[in-house]
């Protein structure tokens, strides 16, 4: 993952001020929140997202992975921890290379909200105490091609952009796992790459997400990256459990149980998909998996995550 900010200052004249793109550091704290449950407040109950408020100020001290808050923090959109900013204003898929799933947000903060020469800036979360944002990202921002500061005054208004890329390894993988002493091999990869799912570059994992994962199976073969497997199919919904995660590890493991009635196909599993918040992935299975009304079959995998 990566993110990216362009700071506009529009002036009541009509003209503006714009940085242009710089880069963000991910926080420890932030890339914890994806395995985790991260700091909200008035949020719709499971759905939390990250970077719901955004941060300036005026600190100028070289962001760290340990910050929790801005150095010097001077105004928060939205202004209150009872409104949040959520969705995005765009989104797309970028094939590369390297290929990545790209979400804009927008924050708009209000006329006379800001005052001051601003020389940093972060999204993040907050609890109902907070007065600024529990840091996901932060950046000093960069003008011209260096650290420096952005005049706001009474009459600007500010315009802070964040975009969001998950980078995509498009790559096919060889695995291979046990089951009852026996070996099975095959090779995954990312399945239906050109679109964007949403939850993705919220890079949350829903608190309820376990209850409502995903699980296919499919005795035909891989497709492509923008599609499926072939053959018949048979899914799996709500079985999903999430794993205890362990802060610092940006690993958390996952478990879905199949029944003896599901996903009993003709010549068995040969090939299989798991969503997660993160995308979709497709598997193939050699031998297939003799999967029949005699047996349940748990299947078990970890979804790891790292900076870009």
């Amino acid at each position: 993952m990566q993110g990216y900010f362009r700071i506009c200052v529009k002036h009541e004249d009509g003209t503006e001020d714009d940085t242009g793109w710089f880069p963000n550091l991910i926080t420890n704290q932030g890339m914890d929140w994806i395995g985790s449950v991260p700091p909200n407040y008035n949020v719709s109950f499971g759905q939390q997202y990250l970077g719901t408020h955004c941060g300036v100020g005026t600190g100028t001290t070289t962001p760290a992975f340990t910050d929790t808050q801005l150095t010097s923090f001077l105004a928060m959109f939205p202004p209150s921890t009872s409104n949040n900013v959520y969705g995005f204003s765009s989104s797309q898929y970028v094939a590369g290379p390297p290929a990545y799933w790209s979400g804009i947000r927008t924050y708009n903060f209000a006329i006379g909200a800001v005052v001051g020469n601003i020389a940093e800036v972060g999204i993040g979360n907050t609890i109902q105490t907070d007065t600024q944002p529990q840091l996901f990202t932060h950046a000093l921002i960069i003008v011209g091609g260096s650290p420096g500061t952005i005049t706001v005054t009474s009459s600007d208004a500010l315009v802070v952009y964040h975009e969001m890329r998950l980078y995509l390894d498009l790559t096919t993988n060889p695995y291979s796992f046990n089951i009852s002493g026996v070996t099975y091999t095959g090779n995954y990869l990312r399945a239906i790459t050109g679109t964007v799912p949403n939850f993705a570059l919220n890079v949350y994992f829903d608190i309820n997400y376990g209850v409502n994962g995903y699980f296919t199976g499919y005795n035909g073969v891989l497709g492509p990256l923008t599609g499926f497997p072939t053959g018949s199919s048979d899914l799996i919904q709500g079985q999903t459990i999430i794993g205890t995660y362990s802060p610092g590890t940006y690993t958390l493991p996952m478990t879905c149980t199949i029944n003896l009635s599901q996903v009993n196909l003709s010549g068995g599993i040969s090939a299989y998909t798991i969503q997660t918040n993160h995308g979709t992935y497709q598997f193939s299975c050699s031998p297939s998996i003799p999967k029949t009304n005699l047996y349940t079959l748990t299947m078990n995998w970890n979804v790891s995550w790292a900076r870009y």
